[in-house]
């Protein structure tokens, strides 16, 4: 009987342990094969989709700063310049005014051509426009350059009151040497205060010769 059975069981523990074996491998599922028109159709049609746009614009900016109103400088008062105070006329005696002004000149004007030694008078005619009353006790006295052998102080010849015009001449002699000179002359009050033809007392008025010939420049050359 234990024979019969083992019989009969074998084939029935051989399902089981075939049950229980390691599974077979699956077969790997189909694959798909596409044509090249396919594959092309598909490429063009990948290239031309539209592109999604993007929600936030790539050019939006963040907030921008408002300028400040510029600062406005403070006017400034401006003023006119001023002008230099004229200068003080010299005064004589009891505050008066000492002024001269030049009329013009008598005899040898400026340029005068003389010769080596010789002798002239040079006469000016001038104007008292001051406040002091001149008398013969003023001076016309040698105040800078060339003397030209003149006497350096010499007493006015008559008074000139305020207004009036008076002349003035004085012996000179021309320089041996050749050349230009020139001499400056002022009047002095009876204290020694000197004063001239400008409002300042200092501009002088003059004697200016030429002694000998002039050289006449020659000509230039023409290339």
């Amino acid at each position: 009987m234990r024979r019969d059975f083992l019989l009969g069981a074998g084939p029935l523990l051989a399902l089981v342990l075939c049950a229980c074996g390691p599974a077979a491998p699956a077969a790997p599922p189909p694959t798909l094969t596409q044509s090249s028109d396919q594959q092309a159709t598909a490429f063009f049609q990948t290239l031309n989709a539209p592109t999604p746009t993007s929600t936030l614009s790539a050019t939006s900016s963040g907030p921008t700063d408002t300028p400040l109103p510029s600062a406005t400088p403070p006017s400034v008062a401006t003023t006119a310049p001023t002008q230099p105070p004229l200068p003080a006329a010299p005064t004589g005696v009891g505050g008066c005014t000492l002024m001269v002004s030049f009329v013009s000149d008598v005899t040898v004007p400026d340029g005068t051509q003389m010769n080596p030694g010789q002798k002239f008078t040079k006469v000016w005619q001038l104007q008292n426009i001051g406040t002091c009353a001149w008398t013969t006790d003023y001076k016309v006295v040698f105040d800078m350059g060339t003397s030209m052998k003149a006497d350096l102080s010499q007493s006015l010849s008559h008074p000139a009151a305020p207004g009036a015009t008076i002349t003035i001449a004085i012996a000179m002699t021309a320089p041996e040497q050749a050349g230009s000179y020139k001499g400056d002359w002022l009047l002095s009050d009876p204290q020694g205060t000197r004063f001239g033809t400008d409002l300042s007392g200092k501009v002088p008025f003059w004697v200016q010769i030429v002694v000998g010939t002039t050289p006449t420049p020659s000509p230039s050359a023409t290339p």
